[in-house]
Formats: C-alpha cells, sequence, structure tokens
C-alpha cells in the first residue's frame, strides 16, 4: 500500500504451466464426469455431448495461456465464460433435468458449428494479438492515474447524473413499453432534451466502474458503506423499472474490479451474487409477467408504491411457482433467459432460405456513431431485436425485442463468411485491448475503464444488436480519453508499493510464486 491509501499488485498469484495444464484437464473432467452422471440420472433425449465437450474445452482454454488472472488473457477469460453460459450452460442443464434439446439429432446441429467456429475464431484472433504485445515499461517508472479525490467525486457525480437519467428515461419515457407510448413521449421531449438524456445514461456506468475501483484499489473505511449504498439503490432502481441487469451491474462490476486488480475471486461478492440471482430473479420475472403484464401497472405505478409492488410481485411468484396461469406465466430461470442458442439456431436454419441476408444494415449505425440527433434529426434507428421478431416470426407481439446474440447477428448479415473473418478480427481487436490494459504490473483507472467498457459492449451486452453497443463503446472510448487527458496526473510509487499488496515484497516465493496459489478470499 502507497502513501496514498491504494494497494499495490500481487505478484505470487501466477500459474506454472504444468499447473495450468492441470487446471484445465481438470475442469474439463468435472464438466464431463457431471454430463455423464446427469444422463444417466435424467436420461435426456438428444443430449448434446459432442457440442457440449467442445465448447467447455474452448472455453476453458484461457487457462492454458493466463500467467496471472489479471493478465493479459483476462478479457479473453471473461469473454468466453460468458460465452458458454450464453451457449452452453442451458444445455448442461438440459442434461441435468432431463429435458430435450430443440436441436435436431445428429452429432453437431448448424448453429453448434456456427458457435464453435465463432468462439476458435475469436480465440485465435485473440492470441494473435496478445502475442505482439510489446514489452512494457519498468514498473518503477511512474505510471499516470487519477488522484484519489477525483476518483470518488467523478464517480459519484457521473453514477448520480446517470442514475437520474435512466430513472427518469425508464419511468417516464418508456413507460408501458409500447412503440405508440416510447413515439409520443420522444416527440414531446425533443431532440435535444433526448441527447442530454442519452449521454447521462452513457456515464452512469461509467460512474460506477469508476466507484467499484475506489473500492477496489483503496482501502478507506467508507468505501464498502458507500458500494453497498449504491448496490442497493441500483436494485431498487432494477426492481421498479423492471430492468434486471441494472439490478446487477454494481455485484457484477465489482466482482470483475476485484479480480481485474486482486487476481483473486472475492468468493463474499459471488456468493451474494449467486443467492441474489437464485433468490431475486424469480420475483423479478415474476414482476414482469403478472404485476406489469397481467396488472397493467406501469413502472411510473411501481415507483409511486414500491412496497406495495414487491408485496404483490411477490404473490406473483408464489402463484407462478404452483402453476397459476399456466406455461405463459412460468417463471424462466436464469439460464433458460441467459441462453442465446435458440437464436442462433433460427438464424441458421432460416437465413439464405426463407429470410435473406441483412449484407451489413443492421451494422450500418455505427458509421454515423459521433453524429448526435441534435445536429442529424432524421438519424435513423435500427431496432434489430424487433426486425429479428418479425422477419423470423418469432413473438405474436410484432414490437417485442428478440436478441439474435452477436454471434448470431453477424451470421445474418454475411453468413459463413461473416463467422470466419469477423469474429477472428473482433478477437484481434479485443486482444489488443486485453493485452494493453491490464492491472499489472500497476494499477490505472482509465486502462481499467477502457478494459471494462470493452467488456460491457462486447461480452455482457452480447445478447444486444452489434451496432447498438459498439456504438456505445466508441462514445465512451472518446470520454474517457477526455477524462484522463483532463484528470489523470503521474503517480510516483516505488516497486513495493506497485507490486505488493500488503507493503512487504515476499522473496522466498521467487519469480514463479506458489505452486498453488490461494485463488479465492
Amino acid at each position: 500500500m502507497n502513501l496514498n491509501g491504494k494497494i499495490g499488485i500481487e505478484t505470487r498469484a501466477q500459474f506454472s504451466p504444468s499447473l495450468r495444464m492441470s487446471m484445465y484437464v481438470a475442469l474439463n473432467a468435472a464438466v464431463l464426469l457431471v454430463l455423464v452422471i446427469g444422463a444417466a440420472v435424467s436420461a435426456p433425449s438428444n443430449p448434446r455431448f459432442v457440442y457440449l465437450i467442445l465448447i467447455t474445452a474452448v472455453c476453458t482454454s484461457p487457462l492454458l495461456s493466463m500467467e496471472r488472472i489479471n493478465g493479459k488473457y483476462f478479457l479473453l477469460a471473461v469473454y468466453l465464460a460468458f460465452a458458454y453460459v450464453f451457449f452452453g450452460f442451458g444445455d448442461v442443464m438440459g442434461i441435468l433435468l432431463g429435458r430435450a434439446s430443440s436441436e435436431a439429432g445428429g452429432i453437431l446441429s448448424g448453429a453448434e458449428c456456427v458457435i464453435l467456429v465463432s468462439l476458435i475464431g475469436l480465440a485465435v484472433g485473440y492470441h494473435a494479438a496478445a502475442r505482439r504485445q510489446v514489452r512494457r515499461q519498468s514498473p518503477s517508472v511512474a505510471s499516470s492515474d487519477w488522484p484519489f479525490a477525483a476518483v470518488v467525486t467523478t464517480g459519484l457525480a457521473f453514477w448520480l447524473i446517470g442514475t437520474t437519467s435512466l430513472t427518469y428515461w425508464q419511468v417516464y419515457v418508456i413507460g408501458d413499453r409500447t412503440s405508440t407510448t416510447l413515439v409520443k413521449n420522444l416527440a414531446s421531449l425533443g431532440q435535444g432534451y433526448t441527447t442530454l438524456f442519452m449521454l447521462g445514461q452513457l456515464i452512469q456506468p461509467l460512474g460506477i466502474m469508476i466507484l467499484a475501483y475506489a473500492y477496489a484499489a483503496y482501502r478507506r473505511r467508507f468505501l464498502p458503506i458507500m458500494i453497498l449504498t449504491v448496490t442497493f439503490i441500483q436494485v431498487v432502481l432494477g426492481f421498479v423499472a423492471d430492468y434486471k441487469s441494472e439490478a446487477i451491474l454494481v455485484g457484477m462490476l465489482v466482482i470483475i474490479t476485484k479480480v481485474y486488480i486482486d487476481g483473486k475471486i472475492p468468493k463474499a461478492w459471488v456468493v451474494c451474487g449467486a443467492l441474489f440471482i437464485a433468490l431475486a430473479f424469480p420475483v423479478f420475472q415474476a414482476q414482469r409477467l403478472a404485476v406489469r403484464g397481467e396488472q397493467g401497472r406501469s413502472a411510473a405505478d411501481a415507483l409511486a408504491n414500491i412496497w406495495g409492488t414487491l408485496q404483490k410481485s411477490l404473490n406473483a411468484e408464489e402463484k407462478v411457482q404452483a402453476g397459476f396461469g399456466g406455461a405463459e406465466y412460468r417463471v424462466q430461470s436464469f439460464w433458460e433467459r441467459a441462453s442465446l442458442k435458440g437464436s442462433v439456431d433460427l438464424i441458421v436454419q432460416k437465413t439464405g432460405t426463407d429470410v435473406p441476408y441483412q449484407h451489413g444494415a443492421t451494422l450500418a449505425p455505427i458509421l454515423t456513431a459521433f453524429i448526435p440527433r441534435i445536429v442529424w434529426s432524421e438519424k435513423e434507428s435500427l431496432p434489430v431485436g424487433q426486425i429479428f421478431n418479425k422477419d423470423f416470426n418469432i413473438a405474436v407481439e410484432r414490437d417485442t425485442y428478440i436478441s439474435p446474440s452477436h454471434v448470431g447477428e453477424v451470421y445474418w448479415n454475411f453468413g459463413w463468411a461473416g463467422t470466419l473473418l469477423m469474429l477472428p478480427a473482433t478477437g484481434f481487436l479485443l486482444g489488443f485491448i486485453g493485452s494493453r490494459c491490464t492491472a499489472y504490473p500497476s494499477l490505472s483507472l482509465t486502462r481499467m475503464m477502457i478494459m471494462f467498457v470493452t467488456v460491457f459492449a462486447f461480452v455482457v451486452r452480447a445478447e444486444g444488436s452489434i451496432a447498438t453497443e459498439y456504438v456505445v463503446w466508441l462514445r465512451s472510448l472518446a470520454v474517457i480519453g477526455l477524462l484522463h487527458l483532463a484528470i489523470s496526473r503521474k503517480q510516483a510509487s516505488s516497486d513495493a508499493s506497485q507490486f505488493v499488496k500488503t507493503g512487504q515484497r515476499d522473496e522466498s516465493q521467487g519469480a514463479s510464486g506458489a505452486l498453488f496459489p490461494n485463488l479465492l478470499r
């Protein structure tokens, strides 16, 4: 810890090649054992064994290259971990619960081939970029970072402004989430105010990232209280606005930040996050189906009577679990909601036969990322989720947004050519960022924000449309660059304060570190 109270980077949590190989083999063997036992007990029809073995091998492959958790392969590991949840975990649960897969028989379906080739191509591109990484400057050289006071004040200001903008947008602009209401409210709001509210929402995740960095990188007594308060407010906002990603945003960013900075898994946050998903997710879903859907209550109604809405949601959740309302009111589990494999399967089956290729049409808004609507009032808004729903005749309600996933959207635009070319290019971009924005050997809020907005756009939001998420990513990078120029200062620090979290270097461990480092704390 240095004089400013900022922690250093742990150097002992390093993995030898033999340990990395052992962890990779052990993890894949454990998943295989779970699948075999699950199939023997539940006997599901059409289990996707070959696919699950292959996607597990691909998504755990960063273990083979990671010298430390928060090294240059951190971003690849996060991407493939989320990819496994999006494209593999649903089939794992299907085997464990004895549910039949929707895919046709055969070793691999067309969608499974597209997913596997996409993930392999992205990993290859990432490795190609990471291996071009030049050696960093010596850790003894002063690095550039934000002063502590600027970190806290900027983070709080961004979060407060962004949360206020998001609350107003979700409660009073989107309202009941119908297209008629949205068009009417946007027209009354005007282009100027719409742009301001969109900018406010853009900086909200940045504010949370900055606060998470302050909590993880500094040892100040008020920081845990601050981050827990922000977490509680985000949960309330997510419940009122029926916006689950907002409810878990702080916890998710704190976990990733702690792993990024410490190189260890924060087990208390992980356990609390898992419990929240398991216990609160069905209540959120019941609120959407029964309270907002069946009873027609809007976000404004929920905000006016939060406690009453919570009670109604709990009652609705009990009815749903008891089978009230039939299949259409069944609360989907987290893994069912997270799965994007079905969208890819639909796209691969129908694109080029029943549905034409987009030929880049859904990606066009990226070209106008920095032209605000206040300048170009007729700038086109492309609701890719609605277009996907209409073109593929998925939901009865035409206004419903259905996620094609980034992998599916690439195929929808260019077919196999896009899969073979765009995913490796995306991987190369991620490898360039991931190898240059690590927490090792010294901390930098700017690098962390670049890393995290990339995780947000390319990984966490992979169920959104490519153009929407990439435009937000480009604008966020511009904001981060301006903030860095305005706020960052040279931070002089010794090797000990930068490298050792406890402030005392442990020479006995040597350069390679402990053979079996403790990754949980």
